[in-house]
């Protein structure tokens, strides 16, 4: 654990990795306001890519925690290109898979504390770790976070949030009429659905994650082994903050989801649905049966999500469920040292070269020396 004091103000840079400094990183987030599921440690263990470290730097005022900031560290000497740069070509930071972003803990009076004492601890930490770039993917609840001003701030997307607070009987009449006659066909089937943070629901919901995930060919990276997953329902469950949905037919289980809990709010997670029942529409009654529990549960917000890309088919069934709930979902994107950025974007180029390729660049990624290239994306739609 790295400690910066100054007078009543205390920073902390934690690595899950210890166990003395993963513990205080629980104990701030279990304090916390929203308890945003994925701030814990033991999420972005489960959900971190190989050689990702997970750490957190929290920001106290008075013994106060004023803002929680958990985030992955990539070291890029594992990268073959950056050893062309020496044994410390530095390291980059990326907020965890979902949402993310520095959390604000206190009142309106300490907004102005809170941004000021974060700015110093990203300085000084960063500084220390040798940080050359840095990805956030923010929390679509805006209020949830602490004030930065800094790098490039861009609108990636657009997010369906379903709001709970409302009725019931005003929920249903504001779906799409596409949505209800879906769920009365899924009734009328006689699909049930169960929903529970029982283990015993965590390898049927894999099963049917994993065929959605082989026949959408999807990357690797989405293929989550058990045991990470597992990792995720005992950090989470103990909290409450996780939940498994199961569709059946008779005994079959059709669709299912893992949803995230924070103390306001139900996020959609991963999901996946058996093919060969989609006549029955067992997604769309899934999706609403989990309106209807965070309803009777008084949470507030139910995160539906986004699209793969924007406004594709998979948004616009998720826009079905809430067509006036339409939230940008903001990414940052800082470059704290810009030199060995550019050294960085040198390096890939010339070993790129050495492998026989063509590099550049794909525009919309960051951080550009990690991108696919622009070139071979062209070339495949040609």
């Amino acid at each position: 654990m790295k400690t910066i004091r100054r007078d009543s103000q205390v920073l902390l840079l934690l690595d899950a990795a210890v166990a003395e400094d993963r513990a205080e990183w629980i104990a701030h987030w279990s304090a916390s306001k929203s308890r945003r599921p994925h701030d814990h440690p033991g999420f972005l263990e489960a959900m971190s890519s190989p050689g990702e470290r997970p750490m957190a730097i929290a920001c106290l005022c008075e013994g106060r925690l004023l803002s929680l900031y958990p985030f992955n560290v990539l070291d890029l000497a594992q990268l073959p290109f950056a050893q062309q740069l020496g044994n410390s070509p530095g390291v980059d930071v990326i907020s965890p898979y979902g949402y993310g972003g520095a959390t604000f803990e206190g009142d309106d009076a300490d907004r102005q504390t809170a941004e000021e004492l974060l700015e110093y601890a990203l300085h000084s930490f960063f500084a220390q770790m040798n940080v050359v770039s840095e990805f956030v993917r923010e929390d679509l609840f805006t209020e949830h976070l602490a004030p930065r001003h800094d790098g490039e701030h861009l609108v990636q997307q657009q997010n369906v949030v379903v709001d709970l607070r409302i009725p019931m009987e005003e929920r249903w009449l504001r779906y799409a009429p596409k949505v209800r006659e879906s769920v009365r066909h899924a009734e009328r089937a006689g699909l049930r659905v169960e929903i529970s943070n029982s283990a015993s629901f965590l390898e049927p919901f894999l099963g049917i994650y994993y065929d959605t995930m082989k026949r959408d060919h999807a990357k690797d990276y989405y293929f989550f082994p058990l045991d990470k997953l597992q990792h995720l329902h005992d950090s989470l469950q103990p909290y409450g903050e996780l939940q498994y949905v199961l569709v059946f037919l008779q005994e079959r289980v059709i669709s299912a989801q893992l949803l995230l809990l924070s103390a306001d709010t139900v996020y959609s997670f991963l999901s996946g649905t058996d093919a060969a029942y989609f006549k029955l529409r067992p997604a769309e009654l899934l999706k609403h049966k989990v309106v209807e529990w965070g309803h009777q549960r008084r949470y507030s917000s139910f995160v539906v999500g986004g699209g793969l890309k924007a406004n594709d088919g998979l948004f616009q069934f998720k826009r079905a469920f809430e067509p006036r709930g339409l939230m940008d979902f903001w990414v940052r994107r800082v470059v704290w040292n810009k030199s060995q950025y550019n050294l960085l974007v040198a390096a890939r180029k010339k070993w790129e070269a050495g492998m026989g390729r063509t590099w550049e660049p794909e525009p919309s990624f960051f951080p550009a020396y990690r991108a696919d290239s622009a070139v071979e994306r062209s070339q495949e739609v040609i």
